[in-house]
């Protein structure tokens, strides 16, 4: 009779919150607390219920759905060995190697191994993962590539079609080629494939008139933070800001994506205390919790976690630290996820949901700086993001070289892009920008911080205050500008 009790009163809870329960994660659960847990942390089996509520009261919102969440990140740490970066190399491998040989030019890979023992000229295809890159003299591009089973020097001639292409290649890039040795043992390339996206076979609507709001790098704590300019955006998504146009369009907000950095943290970068106006972390976020507490409740809320967060700094990061959880206590409608995670966002009877994959983003300035094309694509690194983020998708990988960021080996890569999201969201850059590819909208957030001395020695211009707001049924994304003019 306990344990029935026990399930009651859990139940009950989850009736008062909101919470649609599965039987699968009732089975799961023995108390509250640790319904809490599993939604917090391991949160796959969970769905979050929006439910029609009241726009500031007076005027009801468009449509009601669920909330997936199909990746979250909640492995406990663990001391590291040489094994774990063998599994964590293999694991990534695997996953790549088994999109790449979807294609049909790679249907019949070899390994490396059995290239080597055929003929001279004979046409031959294998996948590997790229372990150096070097433009000769001549301006040929030679490619040390390696499997499981050894390693082959691969020549991208210099009057080859396809060799801007692989001088944009990077190190640890996973890639499918075709070719044919030579007797000297040199692999003579004539393709190269990359992971990448299909081509759409539909456009996915949503036949609802709702939206999701998208902010990140609020920096809650330093001197500079935008308070008026971000008060003015929690106003308008009480209905209480904006133009007649713009307050009709709060109305359909129903989700809110916060994409890391909400605090500006303590001991982040020397010198931050001199430009702190908050020096305790643990006030910092209890000044983030009584903001997210002004917004209507019926809005559901996803904080993620960036390098300036309490969270490690090696991706994945897992969700916010249990202790600083608890300053939100009082915010109903809040989900803690991990950098990254993947949302399946408004899911209904009649519509799947849209796939959103939140990243903050601190592997982008490698590229931007590393990679031709990217440093080709926009004069200034600032307009380079979109771009950025493009190139990884087509990688499927969110940190693809070693070196590029901070990253923790697990037996599975949590930083591969297995499933293909519709929405690809990410902050850090504090320049708000939107482009499509392959079907992926990729959206960039702004920030609440105007340009420091730090970003003008750098030569980062942000773009603060301006918010993009992704319309579900349109599946466009229109910005609004809170900045009141902040450079």
């Amino acid at each position: 009779m306990a344990l029935e009790s026990k399930k009651k009163e859990i139940v009950e809870y989850c009736l008062r919150n909101k919470i649609l329960i599965t039987p699968t994660l009732l089975s799961q659960v023995q108390s509250i607390e640790e319904l809490k847990l599993k939604l917090n942390i391991n949160s796959k089996t969970a769905n979050l219920v929006i439910a029609e509520s009241n726009h500031d009261q007076k005027s009801s919102v468009f449509g009601s759905g669920t909330v997936d969440i199909l990746y979250n990140y909640s492995l406990e740490p663990k001391k590291k060995t040489i094994q774990d970066f063998i599994n964590y190399f293999r694991s990534r491998f695997n996953s790549i190697q088994s999109i790449l040989l979807q294609r049909q030019e790679l249907s019949n890979a070899s390994s490396i191994s059995r290239i080597k023992q055929k003929t001279s000229r004979e046409k031959s295809s294998f996948i590997a993962m790229i372990s150096e890159k070097q433009i000769t003299k001549n301006h040929h591009v030679i490619l040390s590539l390696e499997d499981v089973t050894g390693v082959i020097k691969c020549l991208v001639s210099k009057d080859s079609p396809i060799k801007s292409f692989a001088e944009d290649l990077i190190d640890d890039d996973i890639i499918g080629v075709t070719g044919f040795p030579s007797q000297s043992g040199l692999f003579f390339v004539d393709n190269i494939f990359l992971p990448d996206l299909p081509i759409p076979q539909f456009s996915k609507k949503c036949p609802d008139d709702v939206c999701c709001a998208v902010i990140s790098d609020l920096q809650i704590g330093a001197e500079d933070f935008m308070e008026a300019q971000f008060k003015n955006f929690i106003l308008w998504l009480r209905g209480e800001y904006g133009s007649d146009d713009e307050r009709e369009l709060s109305k359909k907000v129903l989700y809110l994506l916060i994409v890391g950095d909400s605090v500006d943290g303590v001991g982040i970068f020397p010198g931050q205390e001199l430009r702190l106006s908050i020096k305790d972390i643990d006030e910092q976020y209890k000044i983030l919790a009584s903001y997210l507490l002004m917004i209507p409740p019926h809005i559901q809320i996803f904080l993620s976690v960036g390098n300036h967060d309490a969270s490690r700094l090696s991706e994945p990061q897992p969700p916010l630290l249990k202790r600083f959880q608890e300053h939100f206590s009082n915010v109903k409608n809040i989900v803690f996820v991990s950098n990254p995670s993947l949302l399946n966002i408004h899911k209904t009877s009649s519509f799947s949901g849209y796939k959103f994959l939140l990243y903050h983003g601190c592997s982008y300035f490698y590229y931007a700086e590393n990679v031709p094309s990217l440093k080709n694509s926009a004069p200034k690194i600032h307009d380079r993001p979109p771009f950025v983020m493009k190139f990884l998708l087509q990688r499927r990988h969110l940190a693809p070289t070693y070196t590029s960021w901070l990253y923790m080996p697990e037996d599975v890569d949590g930083l591969v892009i297995n499933d293909i999201p519709d929405f690809f969201v990410s902050g850090h850059l504090h320049r708000p920008a939107s482009i499509t590819y392959k079907g992926v909208t990729i959206i960039c957030s702004s920030c609440w911080q105007p340009q420091n001395e730090y970003q003008k020695k750098q030569g980062h211009e942000p773009l603060p205050g301006i918010v993009p707001v992704v319309h579900f049924r349109d599946n466009v994304v229109s910005f609004i500008d809170f900045s009141g003019g902040v450079k």
